[in-house]
């Protein structure tokens, strides 16, 4: 490991399921050592049960469990979990009600982002993160995949995508009575703001960005999620 930086966390037994990782290349998650290595919070520890290390570089990434604290890896920094902050979290639409679902679970870049009823799915379960420029990326609990608004379109189809850290992949949560708008970092020429959007109020129907519209100070329904 010599040269290489790599960062742990200690994390609850019962919570070991959801320290997974989220990533590519599976071979840079786990290193069988016993050796002192150098953690975020300045402790060191040796590799042992219900520790999570992961070699910092682009495209690592861990859920570093839910105890609190603070674990930077790749430019991102997770934090403890709270209502809408670092964590799981799920997108529930103003206007339909419908959550942000990953369409029947799939595990392919492209699959459709859509508003669906709530179902507890891991298909509808985000984990949060924070870039260090403190916008933020959403990643699917079941298929691992950013949540991404295709970089081609200003009016884009919302996919998953292997995760890149591209701005089409960042996110400015602002917020607004009653609830959030979420705004694609990458904007348009011409346009303002490009935020989330339900444009078609059918169920399953697949989620857009849009011109950001407000109301009163809010954003329009089919904008605005909680």
């Amino acid at each position: 490991m010599q040269g290489e930086h790599w960062y742990w966390r200690r994390i609850r037994p019962t919570e070991q399921a959801c320290a997974a990782r989220i990533g590519t290349r599976t071979a840079d998650l786990r290193q069988e050592s016993t050796a002192g290595l150098q953690g975020e919070d300045g402790r060191t520890g040796p590799w042992t049960e219900g520790v999570e290390m992961v070699r910092s570089g682009v495209a690592t990434l861990v859920k570093a469990g839910l105890t609190g604290g603070l674990l930077t890896v790749a430019g991102f920094a997770f934090l403890a979990p709270a209502a809408h902050a670092d964590g799981w979290v799920t997108w529930k639409n103003a206007r339909t009600g419908g959550y942000m679902d990953n369409y029947q679970g799939r595990t392919g870049n492209g699959n459709p982002i859509i508003h669906w009823p709530g179902n507890r799915g891991n298909n509808q379960k985000w984990w949060s993160a924070t870039h260090s420029d403190g916008s933020k990326a959403y990643i699917n609990a079941g298929s691992n995949k950013a949540l991404d608004g295709d970089a081609r379109y200003c009016f884009a189809p919302m996919v998953q995508w292997d995760w890149h850290a591209q701005a089409n992949q960042r996110w400015w949560r602002h917020t607004v009575q009653g609830g959030y708008m979420l705004q694609r970092a990458q904007g348009c020429s011409g346009y303002r703001p490009l935020v989330i959007s339900v444009t078609d109020t059918s169920r399953g129907s697949q989620l857009y960005t849009q011109e950001q519209r407000t109301i009163n100070n809010s954003a329009e329904p089919q904008q605005r999620w909680k």
